[in-house]
């Protein structure tokens, strides 16, 4: 019979260690590749009026497109090596 302990700890490893880098790169894709800019801005300005012309709508889709998904991809090759 399987301990308990070991089929848990074995489910939060595989939660932790490879599904949540694994789940983050793919919202960046979605993010950052196929969610439209339009759409996304008409979501902010709901709480923002402002929000195309702050930092934030200027700097986001680099960030989301390129650097964050590099730097996940980077986690979870290191996870599975």
């Amino acid at each position: 019979m399987i301990n308990f302990e070991t089929l848990f700890g074995a489910v939060i490893t595989l939660s932790t260690r490879y599904s949540q880098p694994l789940l983050g790169l793919l919202l960046c894709i979605y993010a950052g590749w196929l969610w439209q800019r339009d759409a996304l801005l008409a979501e902010l300005k709901k709480t923002d009026a402002m929000a195309e012309h702050r930092l934030f709508w200027r700097v986001w889709p680099l960030y989301v497109k390129w650097l964050c998904p590099v730097i996940i991809g980077v986690i979870l090759v290191q996870s599975i090596l």
